[in-house]
């Protein structure tokens, strides 16, 4: 894991490695832990902790590499801003209200996946572990570019039938979850009836924020595009990343984009996030 965040930057990798000489990695699964992955924010030079269940799965091994993101995103603004714009993490957020503009708050996690995935496909020996490596970033990948773009046009069509004051029971709501599924899936997957009430497992949409599935959609295409821009510009883009890193809440998502010369107001710019997933499927064709 250092290995894949020194071949970015030495100095990149300083929050990882912090957290593993402290020990601030909880990773045995044991009776009565959670599931799911966290990692607690840090402040004034106080290490984070992360939450994770490891099991020597590969995608615990990116869940690790995502959540130790995080600890480095922190690692940045915390050493640049106030505790007032401090606040990155969507789900704290929408709990205690700080001015977090939460689209970004998933940067620094997606693009350690990255800095993973280039390693492992550096270090395969086969054919077989290619696949394996590249199934595996197309699967998360490919849930937040779409299915969670249809979870968030689920929620728009709810906030829509709200403003129409339509009365939202149990089959209204499951109407609108089923069809902003199809319009991501279509006819591609026969579902059993009881599919039409997923939504229900999914807390999120209960909590008290809005539009919580949209920065994840939001993020996946950004960092997609960051990295791009890192495989063009190689040393010469970590300074402007760790500058946007940086950034925390002091400038709005527009700037901090501008930091890494990426304009997210251009409808075209979205394209280049998608142009990295599908390199990652010409390179899964290439083996399949």
């Amino acid at each position: 894991m250092i290995e894949a965040y020194e071949r970015f930057d030495e100095d990149y990798s300083s929050a990882v490695k912090d957290m593993f000489a402290k020990n601030h990695i909880d990773a045995t699964p044991r009776f009565g832990k959670a599931n799911g992955a966290f990692s607690l924010d840090w402040y004034e030079g106080k290490s984070a902790f992360i939450l994770t269940n490891f099991t020597e799965d590969l995608n615990d091994v990116y869940t690790l590499a995502h959540e130790l993101g995080h600890a480095t995103h922190t690692y940045y603004y915390t050493g640049s801003q106030t505790i007032l714009n401090c606040g990155m993490d969507p789900t704290y957020q929408s709990v205690v209200g700080l001015p977090a503009p939460a689209i970004v708050g998933e940067t620094a996690s997606i693009f350690g996946e990255l800095l993973l995935t280039d390693l492992f496909l550096n270090q395969s020996k086969s054919e077989q572990e290619k696949k394996a490596i590249i199934c595996n970033v197309l699967d998360g990948g490919g849930n937040a570019i779409f299915q969670v773009t249809a979870r968030a046009w689920f929620e728009q069509s709810l906030y829509t039938a709200i403003k129409r004051e339509e009365f939202l029971d149990y089959e209204t709501i499951s109407r609108y979850w089923v069809e902003a599924r199809d319009k991501v899936l279509g006819n591609a997957v026969e579902y059993i009836d009881e599919a039409k009430a997923a939504w229900a497992s999914t807390p999120h949409y209960y909590f008290p924020s809005r539009f919580y599935n949209y920065p994840y959609v939001y993020a996946q295409l950004f960092v997609y595009a960051l990295y791009r821009k890192y495989l063009e510009e190689g040393k010469e883009f970590v300074p402007k990343f760790k500058k946007a890193l940086s950034a925390g809440c002091s400038v709005s998502p527009v700037e901090i984009g501008k930091i890494v010369g990426l304009d997210v107001t251009d409808s075209h710019f979205w394209q280049l996030g998608l142009r990295q997933y599908e390199h990652f499927l010409e390179e899964l064709e290439k083996i399949v």
